[in-house]
């Protein structure tokens, strides 16, 4: 039986000519694998922003697995919800 970790997943986002914006979340899984697609499918809700910057040419979203991380240095970790969320 493989045991839950918390993997940091981050996320930017660029919207043409505004800015890109960052986030992060720590997502409770067992396979890191398992998070990222989660987060690839709109199934984890407690991004967190971490800032902004640079001025874009193209829309794009990219998500990314960074590492796991350490109880006690996470931040708000859940689980993937069970749906998508509308706004994904």
């Amino acid at each position: 039986m493989m045991e839950d970790k918390i993997f940091r997943i981050w996320m930017d986002i660029s919207k043409k000519g505004v800015s890109y914006y960052y986030f992060y979340a720590d997502v409770i899984e067992t396979h890191y694998m398992k998070a990222l697609s989660a987060a690839r499918q709109g199934k984890v809700g407690n991004w967190k922003f971490y800032g902004y910057w640079g001025r874009p040419r193209k829309n794009c979203r990219k998500i990314e697995y960074i590492g796991i991380v350490n109880p006690q240095d996470a931040e708000n970790p859940q689980r993937p919800l069970e749906h998508i969320l509308e706004d994904w």
